[in-house]
């Protein structure tokens, strides 16, 4: 037994035979294909073919045949691409962590025979055989589009894009190691954090001369994006990290202007 059609290009799962010893082979007819000692059958032109197996007992020759429809594949191959995003560095480059943008999912009628990507905007990489994997690349400051290309054994191709967005953590001024608190002193703003470390959240407590509102962001120590707040009222309290995984965050308050980068660390229940 085996399958019933195969695409141009494509190759079938061995066919198999219940009786052991016998030799595969196969007859072109409108189409062509070729076949493998193992059963193996890869589609060459459209139309059909008759593939055989032979064997001999006793001076017998006995052959079973099926035939074999080739197709031609003119279908492009379906890719999709993980959403846009947004990620912070305190470095000159974010590093891209394991399969975090590697594209979501690729599909074919026939087969997929290669998924590869391409880097452009501020980080620039063409496309070639070996950029299978994003682990590890570095992305430079600002927009880079993630382009994964998926080709089929025919040739056809399908593409999707992802844009990644890197913004750069200012380093001044920052607290130090787990203070659980910032001050910049140039407008007098302050930021203390209570308690840091925390089993469960952080208070946050704003205070200084400006009646500006406050942004802040909260990513993780990969870089990834945890919360966003913004047009938090100037002088108040507010709460965050209760859902926070065990670990260490980087918090960048934002006054204007200003900015105090905190480190806060969250311990186990």
């Amino acid at each position: 037994g085996g399958a019933a059609s195969v695409c141009i290009g494509s190759a079938t799962p061995p066919f198999t035979n219940a009786t052991a010893g016998g030799v595969w082979s196969v007859s072109n007819a409108t189409g062509s294909a070729t076949i493998t000692a193992t059963g193996v059958v890869t589609g060459v032109t459209a139309g059909t073919v008759t593939v055989k197996y032979t064997k001999t007992i006793g001076g017998c020759i006995t052959t079973v045949t099926k035939s074999v429809t080739v197709n031609s594949d003119t279908q492009s191959p379906s890719v999709t691409c993980k959403p846009d995003a947004k990620r912070t560095t305190n470095a000159s480059t974010y590093t891209i962590s394991g399969t975090e943008f590697n594209y979501a999912s690729a599909s074919d009628n026939c087969g997929i025979q290669s998924v590869v990507y391409r880097l452009t905007g501020v980080t620039n990489v063409a496309f070639n055989t070996l950029n299978t994997s994003l682990a590890n690349v570095k992305l430079n400051i600002g927009k880079t589009t993630i382009t994964w290309r998926a080709t089929d054994a025919s040739g056809n191709e399908a593409s999707c894009n992802t844009e990644i967005t890197v913004e750069a953590i200012s380093s001044k001024p920052v607290a130090s190691k787990f203070s659980g608190q910032g001050n910049d002193q140039a407008n007098n703003f302050n930021v203390q954090v209570m308690p840091n470390p925390t089993s469960y959240d952080f208070t946050l407590v704003l205070k200084g001369n400006s009646s500006e509102k406050v942004n802040i962001t909260v990513v993780d120590v990969t870089g990834r994006i945890m919360e966003q707040r913004t047009g938090i009222p100037a002088n108040s309290t507010l709460r965050l990290g209760e859902n926070y995984h065990t670990g260490i965050y980087i918090a960048e308050i934002e006054q204007g202007t200003e900015r105090i980068v905190l480190r806060l660390m969250k311990e186990r229940k």
